[in-house]
């Protein structure tokens, strides 16, 4: 199994540098809108970005419970509440959680306190769960 939670702040005209510096996270990945994506690795097709996209990531290590680093990751994003509610009046802003599962049997659990949050930063929250050997090769 493998997991992942991302933050992605997307819209026209983003400045990637000012949004760095006020979350004090660094991007896996920017993107301008007309780049070209390569998605080969997840056996999809290339994609043209239709919007610029910062990405953040963290990842849960197989020993960790993710409800305990999903709550930690959003109450780090509270110190940047105001700062991310401007934001999403014109950009999109996404908490992720991408669980890749090695059989067919999977669940998410989000605490309160996490729904909290992200409705606090003007987020959605979003969960997709993956078979792993459906999805890519490897990761």
């Amino acid at each position: 199994m493998f997991i992942v939670i991302n933050l992605r702040i997307s819209g026209i005209g983003l400045d990637f540098q000012d949004i760095t510096e006020q979350l004090g996270i660094s991007p896996i990945k920017v993107g301008k809108k007309g780049d070209i994506i390569s998605r080969q690795k997840y056996r999809m097709p290339d994609t043209v970005l239709q919007e610029d996209s910062w990405l953040a990531e963290q990842k849960v290590d197989d020993d960790e419970e993710l409800g305990v680093v999903l709550e930690d990751f959003v109450m780090k994003l509270q110190l940047s509440s105001d700062y991310l509610r401007s934001l999403a009046k014109e950009h999109h802003i996404t908490v992720w959680i991408s669980k890749y599962l090695d059989d067919v049997q999977g669940n998410i659990h989000i605490p309160a306190t996490v729904i909290n949050a992200v409705n606090n930063i003007g987020a959605t929250l979003d969960c997709s769960m993956m078979l792993l050997e459906n999805f890519c090769d490897s990761l």
